[in-house]
């Protein structure tokens, strides 16, 4: 385990927890040029910042590029991100993530679920 980046990843769910999305997204681009490397934990956390901040396109972008980076999006990323879009009145964005998830055989679980009743 990094600790450096366990305290990065502390740093930002403190920025979530605050409503500070926008310091959220710096301090992943501060990582993402000078390290240390963020892990998919660091980028749920910013997508969960940006859900809080209602800011439904950008946690799109931050989901899209975590592919970028050689991490794999879990569960938890489709299910943040869909949460900021269901969240935000953008339900077919919802529903289209939710069948990327069943068209990958990721299980779309109860937090999916419960986003789009």
């Amino acid at each position: 385990v990094d600790v450096d980046v366990v305290m990065c990843n502390v740093v930002i769910k403190v920025c979530d927890e605050s409503r500070q999305w926008f310091q959220a997204i710096q301090l992943l681009g501060g990582m993402l040029r000078e390290g240390p490397s963020p892990d998919i934990i660091t980028f749920n956390s910013v997508i969960n910042a940006l859900k809080n901040g209602k800011q439904w396109e950008r946690a799109l972008q931050i989901f899209g590029a975590v592919p970028v980076t050689g991490l794999t999006r879990t569960p938890r990323t489709f299910g943040t991100v869909v949460s900021a879009c269901a969240r935000s009145s953008q339900t077919a964005k919802a529903l289209e993530l939710v069948e990327e998830m069943k068209a990958i055989g990721m299980p779309t679980g109860n937090v999916v679920k419960t986003e789009l009743v």
